[in-house]
């Protein structure tokens, strides 16, 4: 088993199910003039990454979701005083406080993990089923970037487009989560999508991803034709969406 690998999917998930699973849409505002809801976040952060590391690794290794913890707080401050100064740019300043976060964690790993070894106790469980405990991080953490990761980056790229329409009501609200048709079918719709991708390339399937593109735009068709701007907004949204995925499943 590859250690490092495997120490880095434990850290990645930590990271993912703590910044868009256990955080309210309401602390990812507020955190940004509100110290006591930075420092929550931060503290679930660490408990999480405590918790994840030393079931699987044992007490070690729990330097790693401490330092990863401490420079999250501060790039998450950093992040909120650029939102509150440059607020047109949310989508750029979102992109880079994630890549910071992935950095920090891959530089965290390479410091302190000397020489990491996986828990025996879980090794030995998952080995009764046949199931590599690696590959099934890497198929967990794919799944949890796919959905509520995903559908937020698109979200916040799909805002960076100024659509413009004569009437309010014909305003899309896709990835957004708003109400388009049934309430919030967009938004779900969207993460079935990434799902079903994933899971064909996973498995090889490469032509029936053509399949699923179709379906989905012949279900749009008669809107796409009448209103060129949902069209568009349409297309760069599915686009995007399908962007996210190549790199996890090739990755993952």
């Amino acid at each position: 088993m590859n250690s490092a690998r495997g120490l880095m999917l434990i850290m990645l998930i930590s990271h993912f199910l703590g910044d868009y699973y256990l955080q309210t849409n309401k602390m990812a505002v507020s955190k940004a003039d509100k110290p006591k809801d930075l420092l929550l976040h931060t503290v679930i952060h660490l408990v999480l990454g405590v918790t994840l590391v030393y079931i699987t690794y044992g007490s070690d290794l729990l330097i790693i979701p401490l330092a990863v913890s401490a420079v999250h707080m501060v790039i998450d401050f950093i992040k909120g005083k650029l939102n509150l100064k440059y607020k047109n740019a949310a989508f750029k300043i979102y992109a880079v406080d994630q890549l910071l976060h992935i950095i920090s964690i891959v530089v965290a790993i390479y410091v302190f993990s000397k020489n990491p070894v996986f828990n025996a106790g879980i090794t030995n469980l998952l080995s009764k089923f046949s199931i590599d405990p690696v590959i099934l991080n890497e198929k967990l953490l794919a799944i949890i970037i796919l959905i509520k990761p995903a559908s937020i980056s698109v979200s916040l790229f799909l805002e960076g487009f100024n659509f413009k329409y004569l009437n309010a009501e014909d305003k899309p609200n896709d990835e957004k989560g708003e109400l388009m048709g049934l309430k919030n079918a967009g938004s779900t719709i969207g993460i079935l999508e990434r799902l079903i991708i994933y899971s064909l390339a996973a498995v090889g399937q490469y032509a029936a991803i053509g399949f699923i593109l179709t379906a989905k735009s012949i279900t749009r068709y008669e809107k796409i034709s009448k209103d060129p701007a949902f069209g568009e907004y349409y297309l760069i949204g599915t686009l995007f969406s399908l962007l996210l995925v190549i790199p996890v499943a090739l990755i993952l």
